[in-house]
């Protein structure tokens, strides 16, 4: 598995991770769709939806919505 950020290049902090922690923090509405338009520029159609789900799970979370988002990544996820 690659340890750069997939937006930015940068060292990511977790492995299981495709962005780094600059890359998932959103700033506002417009920042938001901006990295999610980056993000489905990728050519590996999975790792695009890893990373978009990392990108909203982490607006979520900052948004209050923790544990909801807990349940979510405790789950497994389907990929194709």
């Amino acid at each position: 598995m690659q340890s750069e950020c997939l937006l930015c290049g940068r060292e990511r902090a977790r492995e299981r991770r495709h962005l780094c922690n600059y890359c998932n923090e959103v700033q506002n509405p417009l920042d938001f769709k901006l990295k999610m338009e980056k993000i489905f520029r990728i050519n590996d159609v999975e790792s695009a939806h890893i990373a978009a789900d990392e990108l909203m799970c982490e607006l979520l979370k900052d948004l209050g919505y923790r544990k909801g988002i807990e349940v979510f990544e405790d789950e497994n996820r389907w990929c194709s």
